[in-house]
This record gives C-alpha cells, structure tokens and sequence, in this order.
C-alpha cells in the first residue's frame, strides 16, 4: 500500500510468482477463445493491478514492446475491458481494467461469438429445409448429423443472448 506519499508507480503485483502464473494462465485461457496470448496476459496484468498502470508499466511487467502493448491496449479498449484515466501531476495515460467480468464476456458474445453461431444456424436450417424433400439414404444421412449441428447451435445463441441479458441487468421500467 502507499505510505501516504503521491506515488505514480503502481504497487507490485501480489506475490511476484504468483502473479507471473496467473498472468500466463489467463495468457493461455485467451488464447483458447481465439485471442492473442498477449491480449489475456497484459488484461490479467491490469486486473491484479490495485492501481491503474501505464503503457511502459505494462510493457516492464510483460516484457513486450511499445507497439505490441499499444496494440493490445487499443485492442483491450475496443472490447471495452480497460478503461483509460489520469493522474494527477501526470501527463500519461494509465490503464486499469474493467471489473465488469460479465460485461466483458457478454460484449465479445454479442460482437464476436453470437454472430458465427446465429450464421451457422441459419445455413443448418436453409439446408435443412432444401434437402427437406429428398427422402435417400444419403440424405437422411445428411439430416441426422445436420440436426443436432443446429440444436448446439441453438443452445449456444440461448446461452449467449442470456449472458448478455444479464450483463444488460433487469430492463428500465
């Protein structure tokens, strides 16, 4: 904690280790959605952060450069899961993370994942409802796997529009 004493530094990481872990371990967590490593390690950096950090902050404790942490920085901004602020006495950027986790994840679903999976569906049902009067049994075939495709499909769009109600809270009265 601060002594008192204005400090533009931000305070370390708890436990050096275990932060390093954690910020690898979300590194990888990133990357198994389709995102950059980077992308998870420089957002876990922020999250464990009790203070706002800036880029060159970031860029120590990740050990990346300039361009990749403005980079990821910019990326990180336009999914909404870093906020930007001032200090005072400081002509800087810093960065701190949003603490909204389920605004966050709602957001990438309804800008990224929700999109794929609501235009998987539709090319499952046009199919379905093209082959609907072929009665082969390469056809049958076909509709037996097609349809559980689209019932994944479906309950995936269920899921995520859910998250993104929640995350949205309880409709203005």
């Amino acid at each position: 904690m601060h002594d008192g004493a204005a400090s533009l530094d931000p305070e370390p990481l708890p436990s050096q280790a275990t932060a390093r872990t954690l910020v690898e371990a979300m590194g990888h967590f990133f990357e198994g959605f389709g995102f950059r490593r980077h992308l998870g390690r420089a957002w876990m950096c922020l999250y464990l952060s009790p203070e706002p950090m800036t880029q060159s902050h970031l860029q120590e404790e990740l050990g990346l450069s300039a361009g990749m942490v403005s980079t990821l920085l910019r990326e990180l901004q336009t999914w909404g899961s870093v906020q930007t602020t001032s200090m005072p006495s400081s002509r800087q950027t810093w960065y701190r993370a949003e603490p909204d986790l389920l605004g966050f994840v709602a957001r990438i679903l309804k800008q990224r994942d929700l999109l794929h999976v609501q235009e998987l569906d539709r090319v499952l049902q046009r199919t379905l409802d093209q082959i609907a009067d072929h009665d082969d049994p390469d056809t049958r075939f076909i509709v037996r796997r097609l349809q559980p495709l689209r019932q994944l499909a479906r309950l995936y769009d269920a899921m995520a529009s859910l998250v993104i109600r929640l995350a949205e809270g309880p409709p203005a009265s």
